[in-house]
């Protein structure tokens, strides 16, 4: 399976909404060379200190919380350590859906958990 972009870039400290939700994400600032990847929800693997880790990433204008500027949130599974200013790579596999915006963040919720299982079953192979 045939990655669809590889992003260079360092991870920053955002503002916590995507840990209240149950699901701590590494907001992802790429590399200034680089072209800002096309919006959707993706399979994807982050590679933190040379080691691979399997996730689900976010990447758009997160209307749902009133965000204006694009950006790139990573949800790491079976992950849960600092990685504040830290250099990844980051692989898009494969789009899962487009961005949308939901009426709440219980709905945000609950289609995150979709989208993970989604990306699980695509990561199988990995």
């Amino acid at each position: 399976m045939s990655k669809i972009l590889k992003i260079t870039g360092k991870v920053y400290r955002g503002q916590g909404k995507g840990r209240k939700l149950g699901f701590k994400t590494a907001n992802l600032s790429p590399d200034s060379n680089q072209p800002f990847p096309p919006a959707g929800v993706y399979a994807s693997l982050i590679t933190i200190d040379d080691q691979p880790h399997k996730s689900v990433t976010a990447v758009g204008i997160f209307e749902t919380f009133e965000q204006t500027k694009p950006g790139i949130e990573v949800y790491i599974f079976n992950f849960d350590q600092d990685i504040y200013n830290q250099p990844v790579d980051l692989e898009l596999i494969k789009k899962i859906r487009p961005i949308k915006k939901f009426l709440d963040a219980s709905e945000l919720k609950q289609q995150i958990s979709r989208d993970c299982v989604e990306a699980m079953k695509i990561l199988a192979r990995f």
